[in-house]
């Protein structure tokens, strides 16, 4: 099976990421992303020496976008998303 996707925009934040992209299969995607935390995790408690490390909240979630109006205001909420959170000054 082809599982190709697009990744037409993306954002990391501290304690997430925001992804705009275009799967082949979501349940596949969300898969992949799982994969992609627990990975990220594994590192970084290697890298500090620890046991534990709990970096996520949740779990990875998909919603439709389903025109070019809902992708321009999902681009907007990402880019926004770093100042709501007071993670940058402006």
């Amino acid at each position: 099976a082809n599982n190709n996707t697009i990744i037409c925009h993306l954002l990391w934040m501290g304690n997430h990421a925001h992804i705009l992209c275009l799967p082949q299969d979501t349940e596949s995607f969300k898969r992949f992303y799982s994969q992609l935390q627990k990975t990220l995790t594994d590192s970084l408690k290697r890298l500090l020496g620890l046991d534990h490390l709990l970096l996520w909240e949740g779990s990875p979630m998909t919603a439709l976008v389903g025109d070019l109006q809902t992708a321009k205001d999902r681009v907007a909420y990402f880019l926004a998303n770093p100042s709501r959170a007071d993670l940058v000054d402006k």
